[in-house]
């Protein structure tokens, strides 16, 4: 990655980045220098594959399970991505929950009440967590 665009000594919370895009998005973060921390939620093997390519590329960065629609667990996410890769400069909201191919008829409501609290939810408490640090180092991106 050309020095034009390096992300040394910064830290990266990608959320749901075990699989898909958010694993892509890993790779290019480390591909700029970034100390990448990786989350996922519920399937540690495929986390685990991930990581070990994450690594087996020569980039640094960590595994990380949490789940990003609770409060308690974002802070604990955030001070244990702090504690092992320093505190968490650029936050990406990638996660998403299991989203069924179906008919929206199919759906009820509750349902996509759900798919709501989750993409609203989430962005939110990662903000909370994680807006300190970036106030006061005067940098921060969500």
């Amino acid at each position: 990655m050309s020095d034009n665009f390096s992300l040394a000594d910064r830290t990266v919370l990608i959320t749901g980045s075990s699989t898909g895009l958010g694993k892509a998005m890993a790779h290019s973060f480390g591909a700029a220098g970034a100390r990448v921390a990786i989350n996922y939620q519920n399937n540690v093997e495929r986390a685990e594959e991930t990581f070990s390519g994450f690594r087996d590329a020569g980039f640094e960065g960590a595994l990380f399970r949490g789940d990003v629609t609770d409060e308690a667990e974002v802070h604990r996410l955030a001070a244990e991505i702090a504690e092992t890769l320093g505190p968490i400069d650029i936050v990406v909201v990638n996660a998403t929950p299991a989203q069924p191919q179906m008919p929206i008829e199919e759906y009820d409501w509750e349902f996509y009440q759900s798919m709501i609290d989750f993409f609203i939810k989430s962005p939110f408490l990662l903000a909370r967590a994680t807006i300190p640090h970036m106030r006061t180092q005067k940098w921060g991106r969500i």
